[in-house]
């Protein structure tokens, strides 16, 4: 079992063939006394049990936490791999370590395809238990929010530790800020996660729908196509999605404090070299300002408490929406009405008459 020792359940099912031997009808003791009718337990006891066993989860069910954390240690550590020229502040390198900071945060995203499907089973089992009185939809949203808030620190210490700070060879200075960026974001995709997970019964659906998602963050993010070039109404994209403001706060944390290599000649920023090549600048901001005439996204100002509240804003949004979708659908039920009608969510269905 998940939750009890194996000697538990194994001392239970003796007693049960014990008394089915002597031919007991319960093993209950005839003394126990009944809780009182219309008693429920308090929420302080089902959020503990709660906490107790999605804390348990974490170590037994690698798939939703403990899974996607090594994964996004290894995708990280695969692409500051790949990009392992850009640890050098090197001129020639500056738009390839903007791109890793996308790489390092759009991956990372892209596995909350994976949480989709975990949250929809999780979802099958939890609103059993609601339905059965076993636990409350509130007990089970407090429990899931106190544990999920650290989790997400702790996917940003595994994303980003060994791969930016270790071999990518990223600015120490605002580690702490970094970090913060990167829950805030990752936290807004895990709301999204959780709503396509309950949106749909079957959980492929709300994958595809969680991958398109992504996409359009992606393509909407301001790096591919510039927010003055989209048009409406698919420019609301450009606003909605949190991937924008996460990498443009990133680039900014890395960027800001760093002194990069000399341009050759001593030329200016955002003028050529004589080898031909761009000069981004030695200052961080400096590169920043030229990195803003090729992506308008970036620039020299600090944008990043805006940055943050936005894509808090948006996790709180979808958290709200996951919580009415809970409540809502744990509650529901079929009805059997008296004419041979059946009431599946509000919707009637017609049963063939046996005869």
């Amino acid at each position: 079992n998940d939750f009890v020792a194996q000697e538990e359940v194994d001392t239970i099912l003796d007693a049960w063939e014990n008394n089915k031997e002597k031919g007991e009808k319960s093993i209950v003791s005839s003394e126990s006394k009944m809780p009182p009718a219309g008693q429920s337990v308090p929420m302080t006891k089902q959020i503990e049990v709660m906490m107790h066993r999605h804390a348990k989860l974490v170590g037994r069910d690698p798939v939703l936490y403990l899974g996607r954390a090594i994964i996004f240690l290894m995708s990280n550590l695969y692409f500051a791999l790949v990009y392992i020229q850009a640890r050098e502040r090197a001129q020639d390198q500056a738009t390839n370590r903007m791109w890793l900071i996308i790489w390092f945060m759009g991956v990372p995203a892209n596995m909350g395809v994976v949480a989709v499907y975990a949250y929809n089973a999780e979802f099958n089992s939890v609103r059993k238990e609601i339905k059965n009185g076993m636990c409350s939809p509130g007990a089970y949203l407090l429990a899931k929010s106190v544990l999920e808030i650290p989790l997400m620190f702790f996917f940003a210490l595994c994303a980003l530790g060994p791969a930016a700070y270790g071999l990518a060879n990223f600015n120490g200075d605002d580690f702490i800020l970094y970090v913060l960026i990167w829950t805030a974001a990752i936290y807004a995709w895990e709301a999204m996660a959780e709503v396509l997970a309950l949106s749909f019964q079957n959980p492929l659906f709300g994958m595809m729908q969680f991958m398109g998602l992504w996409f359009s963050a992606f393509l909407y993010g301001g790096f591919l196509i510039p927010g003055d070039d989209m048009v409406w109404p698919l420019k609301v994209f450009y606003y909605i999605l949190p991937l924008k403001y996460s990498v443009r706060s990133m680039v900014w944390a890395e960027y800001h404090q760093s002194e990069w290599q000399k341009c050759k000649d001593d030329a200016s920023p955002g003028t050529y070299q004589s080898n031909g090549e761009l000069c981004y600048g030695r200052d961080g901001k400096d590169v920043l300002e030229t990195l803003n005439s090729i992506f308008p996204l970036f620039s020299s100002d600090n944008q990043v408490t805006g940055d943050v509240m936005f894509c808090i804003c948006i996790a709180v949004v979808f958290k709200i929406i996951y919580c009415v979708l809970l409540v809502h659908k744990s509650k529901a039920s079929s009805k059997v009405i008296t004419d041979g009608a059946v009431t599946v969510k509000g919707k009637p269905t017609e049963i063939a008459n046996s005869a």
